[in-house]
């Protein structure tokens, strides 16, 4: 996942994924990697936050994406789903939901579940498990009690990538536009992934004005994988020996935020506010094993790496008729440390960041409104550039601080009876980003590149195109022009990775008596290169996809859909990792029915 190109979007790690407001990561400040994503198919809603996204959530540059699931009411009513769903290469998902209110107590609970073989034809195989339910209890005194439980459990194969151009290389497992690209270069890795959340909340209006939520949340994640030795570039390993790593991360967190609605004159104003504590424990054991397919070895390292973090933050929205300002500003105090065991080094680096952001709008009809905002983000360092600092063969430019964000944005949207649209031109400096290089053996490690992202985003909706008795017609476009490449070093004029000049997605709905509803997407990518040094391994060529998808529902109650994704077949690949190209699926299916 990425937004307006900015980063790798392996692992999101540019993105702060939430949950409820919650943050999902393994640790949010020393290690940025997305392992989990709140399972859509649960969810109610997804909320995409650009801009001041680090003002009111934490770090990382890309903004954030909230996953929201249902919302509990005192007027709650008993109800739910049962889903099944079968595709191709033995895709197998199911969604079951329940949701009602005993006494004072509103509760929602849901798993999610899928499975399947995947495209490759080797180690391509995966699970996943999802299980979660929150209770929302009403008080006499005006109160909410709130408490959650989030558990996730999956097995992910990892087949490996394919070459494409040391195709004669000994071993190669060559990616060929015309042949067979399901084969798999890796036949033994494996990732595995846990993760549980428990919280538990008070919500209080504590006067007519003002609200105050408090929320505690602990966490237990483990990550486990094991890579077979002799990883190359879509070369299959020879050696018959792997290395394995785990990693544990215990974290226990609090979060205040207040909401004061307050009047000047006859405007409506509101003021947001809180606090967070972030704390995390995670200690890293690798393994050597003596098999490709070992799950342990002998131990070749331990870390053990702690974040402790403190941040306050506040927005107020002023009202002037028409017109809305809305500053902010966020202040972090961050400390990181590591410590590996195995080679006796340790390190603690200290932070402290202040960002501010100042939002506007305005309104220049009831339908359209103006608007405009700048701010601030920041990516802290990871906890294994804390701990190479502390490696006596690394020089170290000056001191390594995290990289900083401007963001500057304006644009005017609108939504009609018959049109829903929003146009904003953007710029994003990514500054002060980590790099390294490599001479004579010896690697320096510096702050020093600049990032620089120019871009039109555009989205255009024609409602009821067509339109007669129960039968509608909606037409739609979205797309991203994108001007993006590096300032000053040695990466001077290149675009970043993954920042394609052109994406567009348009198409049809169709929808009948709201029983029958089909859909015709299509999505066009110009080519770009997955690093930032442009080699050609890591080129990849422009595409376009169609995709059909319709759902049909009868009675109150039943429901079933499908879809055909890629229906042209087109053979394409999207992503490229350190393994090689990652071959993507062809044409594909998936059907489904509901109860509810």
């Amino acid at each position: 996942i990425s937004i307006r190109g900015i980063g790798d979007p392996h692992e999101a790690q540019n993105i702060l994924i939430l949950q409820d407001g919650l943050p999902v990561p393994i640790d949010m400040y020393g290690s940025g990697g997305q392992y989990y994503a709140p399972p859509g198919p649960l969810m109610d809603e997804i909320e995409v936050i650009g801009g001041g996204a680090a003002l009111m959530f934490g770090p990382q540059p890309g903004g954030a994406i909230n996953f929201r699931s249902k919302v509990l009411t005192p007027d709650t009513v008993f109800g739910g789903k049962v889903g099944l769903t079968y595709g191709s290469y033995d895709l197998k998902s199911t969604v079951n939901q329940i949701h009602g209110k005993s006494g004072n107590t509103a509760y929602w609970a849901g798993y999610y579940g899928k499975s399947g073989n995947g495209y490759q034809r080797t180690n391509a195989d995966f699970f996943a498990h999802n299980l979660q339910a929150k209770t929302h209890t009403f008080l006499e005194n005006g109160g909410i009690v709130k408490f959650s439980l989030q558990g996730y459990d999956s097995d992910y194969g990892m087949p490996g990538g394919m070459a494409r151009l040391n195709c004669n290389a000994a071993n190669a497992n060559c990616w060929d536009r015309d042949g067979d690209n399901r084969r798999a270069t890796r036949e033994n890795d494996r990732l595995k992934i846990a993760r549980a959340l428990m919280s538990v909340g008070y919500e209080k209006k504590v006067t007519d004005a003002t609200t105050i939520d408090a929320t505690l949340w602990t966490t237990a994640y483990k990550r486990y994988s094991n890579t077979q030795t002799g990883t190359s570039f879509g070369i299959k390993p020879t050696v018959d020996t792997n290395t394995s790593r785990q990693t544990d991360a215990y974290g226990f967190n609090a979060e205040v935020r207040a909401r004061h609605d307050w009047k000047a004159g006859e405007n409506e104003n509101t003021l947001t506010a809180g606090v967070l504590s972030y704390n995390t424990n995670s200690p890293v054991t690798a393994w050597s094993g003596t098999k490709a397919d070992a799950i342990r070895g002998t131990v070749t390292n331990r870390t053990h790496n702690e974040t402790r973090a403190q941040a306050v933050f506040a927005e107020n929205r002023f009202a002037f008729g028409k017109l809305a300002i809305i500053p902010g500003v966020r202040l972090e105090h961050i400390e990181l440390s590591s410590e590996n065991r195995t080679l006796e080094r340790e390190r603690e680096e200290k932070f402290d960041v202040v960002l501010g952001g100042l939002g506007a709008s305005y309104d220049l009809t009831e339908e359209t409104q103006a608007y405009a905002n700048v701010s601030q983000g920041f990516k802290p360092i990871s906890f294994a550039t804390v701990l190479q600092q502390a490696d006596p063969t690394v020089v170290v430019e000056g001191d390594i601080k995290p990289s900083y964000i401007y963001n500057y944005e304006a644009g005017v949207r609108s939504d009609s009876a018959k049109w829903n649209w929003d146009v904003s031109g953007y710029w994003v400096q990514y500054q002060n980003q980590l790099a390294s290089t490599t001479a004579g053996g010896v690697t320096t490690l510096f702050n020093g590149r600049s990032a620089h992202y120019r871009g039109i985003e555009a989205g255009v909706t024609r409602k009821d195109v067509l339109s007669h008795e129960q039968h509608a017609l909606d037409l739609y476009v979205n797309g991203n022009l994108l001007d993006a490449e590096f300032r000053g070093g040695e990466l001077e004029g290149n675009s970043p990775m993954f920042s394609p000049r052109h994406m567009v997605k348009y198409g049809a709905i169709y929808r009948s008596a709201e029983k029958y509803r089909a859909s015709l997407l299509a999505t066009y990518v110009s080519d770009y290169y997955a690093n930032d040094t442009h080699t050609q391994n890591n080129y990849v060529p422009s595409y376009q996809l169609f995709d059909l998808l319709g759902e049909a529902r009868f009675g109150k109650n039943w429901s079933v859909n499908g879809a055909v994704n890629n229906f042209l077949d087109k053979i394409y690949y999207a992503r490229v990792q350190s393994t090689g190209v990652l071959p993507t699926m062809g044409r594909n299916f998936y059907v489904g029915a509901s109860y509810r």
